[in-house]
Parts: structure tokens; C-alpha cells; sequence
């Protein structure tokens, strides 16, 4: 993300008021006061679950059920 700009629409506040009594989240800003950039070339990265490993997973390791059961 990049540096954030204030919220055109709540001037920041993160609330708008409806009428005399009453306010909302601004949905612009999420309530936040502030709009961030949004980087591109980070947003469509692939998620880091979905990127390869530069090094492999080690072999799993294996074990009896006896031992782990704890049953004689």
C-alpha cells in the first residue's frame, strides 16, 4: 500500500451524517478517514501460499500407530 489521502467524501472523519440526528461509516474510506493507494504490482502478486519455494519441503516423518495411540 501506499501513502494515504484524505477522505474526499467525510473530509477524514470516517462518518457522514444522514440528517439532523443521524450518522453512517463513510463507505468510501471504510470509516477510516483516509483512502489509501493501492499499489498494483503488489495486488497482483500471487498469494504467498500460491508462490514456489526456493527449497523443498523436508520428507514427513513417519511413525508407528502403536506408539501413538497408547494402547498395550
Amino acid at each position: 500500500m501506499g501513502a494515504a489521502q484524505l477522505c474526499p467524501r467525510c473530509g477524514g472523519s470516517g462518518v457522514l451524517r444522514t440528517n439532523a440526528f443521524g450518522f453512517r461509516t463513510c463507505l468510501d474510506c471504510v470509516g477510516q478517514g483516509a483512502l489509501a493507494r493501492l499499489d498494483l504490482a503488489r495486488a497482483l502478486e500471487p498469494p504467498l501460499r500460491f508462490r514456489r519455494r526456493s527449497t523443498p519441503l523436508p520428507e514427513p516423518v513417519q511413525f508407528s500407530a502403536w506408539l501413538s495411540s497408547g494402547a498395550r
